[in-house]
């Protein structure tokens, strides 16, 4: 995968469908098993098909969990 860094536009498969965002920060925070992971900070999320502002996100950025939520990057930050 490539880098996600802050500012990238991604989306993702949610219960709630397919959701879009802009990571805003990337953290590395302690996960449940008390292991040192890095989050990402997802601002301006809304459904791709409905269009409806959702809340920010909490996402874990490790490569395992970005495939299960089948993260891809819409577009690279505008700064790169």
């Amino acid at each position: 995968m490539n880098t996600i860094e802050v500012g990238t536009r991604i989306s993702w498969v949610a219960l709630a469908g397919i959701l879009e965002g802009t990571v805003k920060s990337v953290k590395i925070v302690k996960n449940a098993s008390n292991t040192m992971v890095p989050f990402m900070i997802i601002e301006n999320v809304i459904g791709r098909y409905d269009r409806v502002k959702h809340s920010n996100v909490f996402m874990a950025a490790t490569d395992s969990y970005m495939k299960i939520m089948k993260v891809e990057i819409d577009s690279e930050p505008v700064n790169a």
